[in-house]
């Protein structure tokens, strides 16, 4: 048993030596199941020391960080330490494992509770491996390798133990060193010869390895002796097999435990240790909304997860007298989690709210106390949702260059980057996320409405991952309006043309005036020229595909009057996409749209 074990390790060694002597006879079910039972707090017990291990190796890398120059040697030197211990320790779990298995044909792993139904029987489904299914330790995943057995129904089997770590052991020319006994043994003595060269002659460490690494033959009560492998694990009843094994591993992680605590001892005081420390507030956001929780975070700089401090929020009096702090009135004792207090309160008011306490902190002088105060803002539930233009969404401009309506959000206490919206009637797409800015696309009016509406609802997840409704807003939906169609000569805009130039060079154009957003682009695709002739009899002539007159319609102008009126009229346009294509959807001008021109 390593040096320094608490008096419960004491304990189950001192109950395994006389369940180990009560084994040897034909004992009732009862003293089986209290031996099964011992093992189970072996493995509690080493889960135990298991836990307090990794906080000394976070210790190492700690200093290794903090001075590397100084500290990576040992570092390196105690993560060695670790994998072999590791190596060891799994070799064992295979060995329980493969007992188990070969005992009861079902192994079930973990804590014996959670493995049971509703009925508080024994659950089959949550079996690793059975008889129909028999899963190798190999297979199993990294996490259910290191869970604890949970149940053994065969404890009293004598023949599992032996067929699985001595088949054959005595029969010539066995190759014993194949044999898991006898491998165990073997590396039982190399990580012993390790540990020896690492304990730099401590003589309380070499002991405790020696008795724990101790493989030597027995001597039996008759005077003859037999090897340790034989003496552990040939005629053994399961549980006591399974025991023993633990009581290895348990082992083990204690002298792992003294050895990195015997090199940690030997690390310079102030990594390990801290003076001239301060009391420090770091919440998780000083703004918060109404309803939600504050939560902040209370340590002391350079902190030691070995050392809890005892932390209170409330009011505090100095006493001159003698010099120490105290609390008064109402006040709460905060849980402290690795050296850290973490503060929770909901709030329920809004405003500012102020807040202190005081630290005690104990160490090998004395009590030390660090006072802190900070204070956090409350405010409503609210999120900003501006229209870039107004508080109208036009359908149709996701063809255009603009991509749609932009729109911009924000929310109080939150970053752009925690804000998402959703659209009902309609679609969202992000345009510059770090300035909480999106382009809102409606989905197109039924011919038969004029407007229509959308809902634009914002949504936070804070640090924590919780996605919470901030607000929403409504918006009218429009189609986008109509553009004005014109002659691209008519620039006095009086109605008079030459006759000769629209011949010539006269186009149909159309433009979107007045409009709040820029960049949007039609092209007349359509129209029909109405004209008279000579003798004052009206024509038309249509044009299916552009904006230029056609030969026909050319052919109407030339033989109409001077001074007599011709008209433009059923246009048909189509939005210019971004590529600067026209196969957008074609949308006929309202059948009052007209060109009126008088020929000069």
């Amino acid at each position: 048993m390593a040096k320094g074990n608490p008096a419960r390790q004491k304990m189950i060694n001192m109950m395994y030596l006389v369940l180990t002597a009560l084994l040897a006879l034909n004992v009732s079910k009862e003293v089986l199941n209290s031996f099964f039972q011992i093992n189970v707090g072996i493995q509690r017990t080493t889960d135990n020391i298991e836990d307090k291990n990794s906080t000394t190796y976070q210790a190492f890398e700690q200093a290794a960080i903090n001075d590397p120059v100084k500290f990576k040697e040992t570092n390196e030197k105690v993560k060695d330490i670790k994998s072999k211990t590791d190596e060891l320790f799994m070799f064992i779990q295979e060995m329980k494992y493969s007992l188990v298995s070969k005992a009861d044909g079902v192994v079930y792993l973990g804590e014996y509770k959670n493995i049971l139904d509703e009925d508080g029987k024994i659950d089959k489904e949550k079996a690793v491996s059975t008889k129909d299914e028999p899963k190798n330790f190999e297979d199993l995943t990294e996490n259910q390798k290191k869970l604890p057995i949970a149940f053994l129904d065969q404890k009293g089997d004598r023949y599992a133990s032996q067929e699985m770590f001595l088949p054959y052991y005595d029969k010539p020319g066995t190759d014993t060193s194949s044999l898991r006994a006898y491998e165990l043994r073997a590396r039982i003595i190399e990580i012993g010869d390790y540990y020896t060269a690492l304990s730099n002659g401590n003589k309380d460490l070499k002991a405790t390895i020696d008795d724990v690494c101790n493989v030597k033959k027995i001597k039996q009560d008759d005077g003859t002796t037999v090897s340790w492998q034989v003496y552990n694990f040939q005629n053994m009843p399961a549980v006591s097999a399974l025991t023993i094994l633990s009581k290895i591993q348990s082992d083990i992680r204690n002298v792992e435990s003294d050895l990195i605590n015997y090199l940690k001892r030997n690390l310079d005081s102030k990594t390990i240790k801290f003076e001239n420390a301060q009391a420090i507030v770091i919440p998780e956001t000083k703004y918060v909304t109404r309803g939600d929780s504050f939560r902040s975070d209370v340590f002391i700089t350079a902190y030691n997860q070995n050392s809890n401090p005892d932390i209170f929020i409330g009011d505090y009096t100095f006493d001159s007298i003698s010099g120490l702090y105290s609390m008064i009135g109402d006040y709460d004792t905060l849980r402290v989690v690795n050296g850290k207090g973490k503060y929770s309160i909901r709030t329920s008011s809004e405003g500012q709210k102020d807040w202190k306490g005081l630290i005690n902190l104990a160490d090998e002088t004395g009590t030390k106390q660090y006072i802190f105060n900070s204070s956090y803002r409350v405010a409503p539930k609210s999120a900003t949702i501006s229209p870039v233009r107004m508080n109208i969404l036009y359908t149709g401009l996701e063809n255009s260059e603009v991509g749609g309506n932009p729109i911009k959000i924000s929310v109080p206490g939150y970053r752009s980057d925690q804000l998402s919206i959703s659209m009902s009637n309609g679609s969202t797409k992000v345009t510059n996320k770090s300035k909480g800015e999106y382009l809102a696309i409606p989905d197109a009016l039924p011919k038969s409405k004029v407007t229509g509406k959308s809902v634009i609802t914002v949504y936070a997840t804070d640090d924590n991952g919780k996605r919470k409704t901030m607000g929403e807003m409504d918006f009218r939906v429009k189609r986008t309006p109509d553009p004005k169609p014109y002659i691209n000569l008519d620039e006095g805009n009086t109605g008079l043309v030459s006759l000769d130039k629209l011949v010539a060079k006269g186009l149909v154009r159309a433009k979107l005036k007045d409009f709040d957003f820029d960049g949007i682009g039609w092209y007349v695709q359509k129209f029909t020229l109405r004209a008279q002739n000579q003798r004052g009899l009206q024509s038309t002539a249509r044009q299916e595909n552009g904006m230029k007159f056609t030969s026909e319609q050319i052919n109407l102008l030339n033989n109409a009057p001077r001074e007599s009126k011709i008209y433009i009229t059923d246009i048909t346009v189509k939005m210019i996409s971004k590529s600067g294509r026209t196969d957008t959807e074609e949308r006929r001008l309202d059948r009052n749209t007209v060109i009126e021109l008088e020929l000069q």
